[in-house]
């Protein structure tokens, strides 16, 4: 009896020995469980701002490929998260793909009653050409969104693009009593004007441009674009000229815009083609969606042999 009884006692502090395992085991379990909960949303969030940065870096390097890889990672890495989805489309706006149409509206799938993001669909859609694209866009927005600051402007700036004049002025009316400083709503009026049938509003229209373009730099590039476009429209080909040398001398020049220069070259000038490609050659090698315009446009020009060879 006093035997059994002592085996017992030297047990004890073995079975508590295991309690005390067990209990700590389930402790550093828990502690685990709830540290990844804490450090791994912070994990994601560090790997998508990395890949963020990364694909910023390889934008500014016109290396495409790259920077849409490191976009990919850094949109699946939190899947849907609006902000991301958004910054990834300033991006691709940035170097002018058209898939930031396509997050945009992922964008607006999620933040449905968001103004300034519906607004920036529109004029995304807008930008690249996609005049179907926009007038869906508009459509789907709710009323209550559809009447704020934002999506009038968007509204303003669809009308222009598809020459709605009465619809556009309209939305002149309504945005000018809202903000009538406003340099954007100059800049489509002055777009409207420039559409006159009267020569003498056409021509204030284009004063009213070339002042707003000194005043308000970010919108001096698209300015010119637009006034070299009149100017060829009126084949006045020495305004013309003026329009695109400024084009050429802005940061945000692309390549379409050089495509642009060289046609002028080519068909009014009528300056040699082998100096113009030799000019174009060294900038279309700077990205895919640049040497594949420039293959077309030397298609164009009937050089296929010499597209092949390039």
């Amino acid at each position: 009896m006093q035997l059994l009884q002592s085996r017992r006692e030297n047990n004890r502090p073995k079975r508590w020995l295991k309690i005390g395992l067990l209990i700590g085991a389930g402790a550093l379990g828990v502690g685990a469980w709830m540290s990844w909960d804490v450090v791994h949303p912070r994990y994601l969030r560090w790997k998508q701002q990395r890949a963020l940065e990364q694909a910023k870096r390889f934008m500014d390097a016109r290396d495409p490929a790259n920077a849409q890889l490191a976009l990919e990672v850094a949109l699946k890495t939190i899947p849907g998260d609006p902000d991301t989805i958004r910054l990834a489309a300033d991006m691709l706006e940035q170097v002018n793909s058209p898939q930031a149409m396509r997050l945009r509206r992922s964008v607006v799938q999620r933040l449905p009653h968001s103004s300034e993001d519906a607004a920036r669909l529109v004029l995304c859609c807008l930008r690249f050409n996609d005049f179907n694209a926009a007038k869906d866009a508009l459509s789907a927005t709710p009323p209550a969104v559809a009447s704020e600051l934002p999506m009038l402007r968007a509204a303003l700036a669809f009308a222009v693009a598809t020459n709605n004049s009465p619809v556009a002025d309209y939305l002149l009316d309504q945005l000018r009593a809202q903000s009538p400083d406003d340099r954007a709503l100059r800049h489509a009026q002055a777009l409207l004007w420039l559409r006159h049938p009267q020569e003498e509003p056409r021509s204030q229209a284009r004063r009213d441009l070339e002042e707003l373009a000194r005043q308000t730099p970010a919108l001096a590039l698209q300015i010119q674009r637009e006034l070299a476009g009149d100017a060829l429209q009126r084949r006045d080909y020495a305004r013309l000229k003026e329009h695109q040398q400024k084009i050429l001398a802005d940061p945000g020049v692309t390549f379409p815009d050089r495509l642009q220069k060289a046609n002028v070259d080519l068909l009014v000038d009528q300056k040699p083609f082998e100096t113009i490609f030799d000019q174009l050659a060294p900038e279309a090698v700077k990205s895919a969606a640049d040497a594949t315009q420039f293959v077309q446009w030397l298609l164009v020009q009937s050089r296929a042999a010499l597209a092949d060879n390039w």
